[in-house]
């Protein structure tokens, strides 16, 4: 199964990214608004990045298939409830991204995967900042809120499904996931810094 390869062959991948400085500040007791805001910013622009990737080389029955839904507007909500109505980091150059059908289905599980984590980063974001009566918008990471394992296995279920079509190529969709990771790892590196 095609999931279950990606899960792989990212896990390390997985990890980098979790332990970079910008995601550890992120997930700790003194993340602040400000903080929160700027990680918004660069989760924006990266998705905008991607999902034009995304819409350019999938078909909408693909889209629809794999229930993907853009992941930048909520984003933006997000950063306007939070005062922000232009993203800073939007023009900015990236490394070798999406360039197929089946490195595009890559991307999607990546991208569809964060929104599991992101429950997990809005739990800790809602109980740090109501310590400090801060309210705060949850637009993108509580698009899975509702019914996490639901979806996640609905999703992954129809990439398997969708995969096996003569379109897609196994290691392509595997090169897929790992480009998309490489872009998040690169933006939130430099920002790091």
């Amino acid at each position: 199964m095609i999931s279950q390869e990606l899960k792989v062959s990212t896990s390390e991948k997985h990890r980098l990214l979790e332990n970079l400085p910008l995601n550890r500040h992120l997930m700790s007791r003194n993340v602040r608004l400000e903080d929160y805001a700027q990680i918004l910013d660069l989760l924006y622009a990266i998705h905008l990045h991607l999902e034009k990737k995304i819409y350019f080389s999938l078909s909408s029955d693909v889209i629809s298939q794999l229930e993907f839904n853009s992941h930048s507007t909520a984003l933006l909500k997000d950063l306007k409830e939070l005062g922000i109505e232009e993203p800073k980091t939007t023009d900015r150059s990236w490394p070798e991204s999406i360039s197929n059908p089946s490195q595009a289905l890559g991307c999607c599980y990546v991208l569809q995967g964060s929104l599991l984590g992101g429950i997990v980063i809005m739990r800790h974001l809602e109980k740090t900042f109501s310590e400090h009566i801060v309210s705060c918008p949850f637009h993108y990471y509580s698009q899975w809120a509702d019914s996490p394992s639901f979806r996640w296995k609905n999703f992954t279920e129809n990439l398997n499904k969708i995969s096996y079509q003569s379109l897609f190529n196994r290691d392509d969709i595997i090169h897929g996931g790992r480009l998309t990771f490489d872009v998040f790892i690169d933006t939130f590196s430099f920002q790091g810094r």
